[in-house]
């Protein structure tokens, strides 16, 4: 067990709990823009668990999940593809961006999550 952590506590809780707390610029950026039902109304929730899986954010109400990648991703294509396989095996609609398309092209990422979000929600 890692320091601090109960041992009633799913490892993916303290997980999440520890990657909100060190979030990447790019995360704090699109968390803002995303949080309190700014785009069509989802409720976005940061580092949900999802299984043995942590996704950077997460609407329950659709099952669309958002992973900004950064620098460590670079080397890790073969267990990003795994991951999002599993993830979609279970239901889950997972939109990858990089940390420069949030940094540098917002407005691009958050038409994408807005065109998701609209196309899940007219397929209900």
């Amino acid at each position: 067990m890692g320091a601090g952590q109960d041992e009633t506590e799913p490892q993916g809780k303290s997980v999440s709990r520890k990657l909100r707390h060190e979030p990447t610029t790019a995360e704090v950026i699109l968390w803002y823009n995303v949080r309190r039902r700014q785009v069509e109304g989802a409720r976005f929730r940061r580092q949900h668990p999802i299984g043995t899986y942590v996704v950077d954010f997460f609407c329950t109400e659709l099952g669309l999940a958002i992973e900004v990648d950064g620098a460590t991703h670079l080397d890790r294509e073969r267990q990003d593809e795994k991951r999002q396989a599993k993830l979609e095996s279970m239901g889950v609609t997972l939109l990858r961006f990089r940390d420069e398309e949030v940094l540098h092209g917002l407005g691009g990422v958050l038409e994408t999550v807005a065109g998701a979000v609209r196309r899940m929600r007219a397929r209900r």
